[in-house]
């Protein structure tokens, strides 16, 4: 945690103060999240979105974000998901105001504009200033939980051949992190709910030398009083076996049977799912045409004072109240259980089509450090193969 410090210099004190945060910092180790304390951190998160008029930046209006982390900090969440930021932006408010109520912030770093083009891949200079500026622009704040990397790049069952483009993307930032010498704030992917991908995919982020830190897995198919076998999500914790990363739900909350009762938040968080994943993150905050809202605000506004919907959200909030996993202290957790090394998957015909540990299409960037006077080198570099 930081503090406000007092420096006494050449007999004169001399006051500065810097960011008073409340939170520890969270990292990985090995397949689990831990926060700075020791302490084993599960994701309690909610899918932070106001308005669906893309480009939206919901981190910009400190006001708003004060009465909405309230809220949410009474709801239970300790997370919020942001789709989308821009990184020119003054974010400090807003983070502070999540950061006092409790609550992490995982950033999305593509854009409706800047993301990789599924018909036409390419991963480009731009997409890595644009990708790069938000790392610069939420690094500096300690309840950055971590950034994706990509969402939903691999959107149905003939995308595969995408999975070598988000684990060079992946590589590139977690190198220009590494150069910069900022705190090693966990760079990961978010999956769309495709169950025949989804094994390979998982598999091949985290396979070989190096990938991603976090998978993110969509699930909408709880709905309602469903089960374990009924929903597949017996499926997803059997495919997260010996994984060597943290795997955790970062969409889920099927609306189909409403009011929506979470129940896949007791399978997550209980003991049928909780020694795998790292918690889940609900779709979403505010309400739109869509259906899936927690809350509302007044008419058609976007802003203001948030109205809980009754149901949902009291039924997230019962649920959430009762769920308090503690895992295993960092301390008591033997990394050597988890498998340093994952082998890749082959290629499988009509399902998965990279055969293997193929070159990347890295960018290689020298990164130089400008926060100090020093200068890191990132010499990884490959093309598409295979």
């Amino acid at each position: 945690m930081a503090y406000l410090r007092i420096l006494a210099a050449a007999g004169l004190f001399i006051n500065f103060a810097i960011l008073v945060t409340t939170l520890p910092t969270i990292s990985v180790v090995g397949a689990k999240f831990f926060d700075s304390d020791g302490n084993q951190f599960f994701i309690k998160g909610v899918v932070y979105s106001l308005s669906n008029n893309a480009p939206y930046d919901p981190l910009v209006d400190t006001a708003q974000c004060t009465r909405d982390a309230t809220l949410l900090k009474s709801l239970g969440a300790n997370t919020i998901r942001v789709y989308t930021v821009d990184a020119k932006s003054d974010h400090t408010g807003c983070m502070s105001a999540f950061d006092a109520a409790g609550i992490y912030v995982l950033v999305d770093l593509g854009t409706p504009s800047d993301s990789l083009n599924r018909a036409n891949p390419a991963w480009t200079d731009d997409l890595y200033n644009q990708f790069t500026a938000t790392i610069d622009a939420f690094s500096g704040f300690e309840n950055t939980l971590g950034f994706f990397a990509g969402n939903e790049i691999i959107n149905d069952g003939n995308g595969t051949s995408l999975a070598p483009y988000i684990k060079a993307i992946a590589i590139d930032l977690k190198a220009y992190r590494e150069g910069m010498g900022y705190r090693a704030i966990p760079i990961g992917y978010a999956a769309a709910d495709i169950t025949s991908v989804t094994p390979m995919l998982q598999n091949y982020l985290a396979c070989g030398a190096d990938g991603i830190d976090f998978f993110g897995q969509h699930a909408y198919s709880w709905c309602g009083d469903s089960t374990m076998a009924q929903s597949g999500f017996d499926q997803l914790y059997a495919k997260a076996s010996g994984y060597n990363i943290p795997i955790f739900i970062a969409e889920t909350g099927c609306n189909t049977v409403q009011p929506r009762t979470f129940g896949d938040q007791v399978a997550i968080f209980g003991s049928a799912m909780n020694n795998r994943f790292s918690g889940a993150i609900v779709y979403e905050w505010a309400l739109h045409e869509n259906n899936y809202g927690l809350v509302t605000y007044s008419g058609a506004a976007a802003t203001g004072t948030p109205t809980p919907i009754p149901g949902d959200f009291s039924n997230l909030k019962s649920r959430w109240s009762t769920l308090t996993p503690t895992g295993t202290p960092l301390p008591s957790y033997d990394i050597r259980t988890v498998t340093s090394t994952l082998a890749c998957p082959s290629s499988t015909a009509s399902i998965w089509s990279v055969n293997g540990e193929v070159s990347l299409p890295t960018l290689g960037k020298a990164v130089v450090n400008t926060r100090s006077s020093s200068a890191s080198s990132s010499t990884r570099s490959g093309t598409l193969t295979g």
